[in-house]
């Protein structure tokens, strides 16, 4: 049986992912009736908490919340079967773990979620880019492709044309105008560095969640 994640859920469609039947899927699997939940850092935490667990309970489900420090071991314990959805990510992060880790897991329903943005705490513009500032961008592969994506849009760097943008690294970089330093780290990590480098891209649920101020975002 396939596992199922939730990139991001409504509650009726979820409900259809956690109970999926067929043929081939044991008795005891088809009868469950406690649904395990990762949580990794994300917005969509609240609504877990607080709309689909009451929800799903109502409806008889014992539902079980586990904390994960980041989305890869929350992807990690779905594929191992050790929780049963979460609900954190877009597709191509998605479409990029199977690929690597060669899973399967699928996505059901799509939400809204809070974009991805460039952040500054030391600067008030993009005008201020300068020679040899340092960037901090994500780490994994898709969310580190999306930042390069980005700053080419802000004309900063030049992509190789040949790249493939969906698995995009450092080394596709043709032109860095600045010569900007890049820092690749986790994510979850990046709010605690705006102090400490000129600009930063990530995604805007690691921002909401971390209390980054709305002010910091420049684009």
């Amino acid at each position: 049986m396939k596992k199922y994640i939730c990139i991001i859920m409504l509650l009726g469609l979820t409900l259809i992912g956690c109970d999926n039947k067929s043929e081939s899927t044991p008795k005891s699997q088809q009868d469950k009736k406690e649904i395990i939940v990762g949580l990794p850092p994300s917005m969509h935490n609240i609504m877990m908490e607080k709309v689909v667990k009451p929800a799903l309970e109502q409806k008889g489900y014992k539902v079980k919340l586990v904390n994960f420090s980041s989305l890869r071991d929350s992807n990690t314990a779905l594929v191992e079967g050790s929780i049963d959805l979460n609900a954190a990510q877009h597709q191509a992060y998605l479409d990029v773990y199977n690929k690597e880790t060669k899973s399967d897991l699928v996505s059901l329903v799509h939400i809204p979620s809070i974009s991805a943005a460039l952040f500054s705490q030391l600067h008030h513009s993009i005008d201020e880019i300068a020679n040899d500032q340092t960037i901090v961008i994500p780490n994994d592969p898709s969310n580190k492709s999306r930042s390069l994506l980005f700053l080419q849009s802000l004309n900063w760097i030049t992509l190789k044309s040949d790249s493939k943008s969906g698995t995009l690294d450092l080394n596709d970089i043709a032109e860095n105008r600045y010569n900007l330093k890049f820092k690749s780290i986790l994510s979850e990590l990046i709010p605690r560095t705006l102090g400490e480098v000129d600009y930063a891209i990530m995604p805007g649920g690691v921002a909401w969640l971390s209390k980054v101020p709305a002010e910091d975002v420049l684009v």
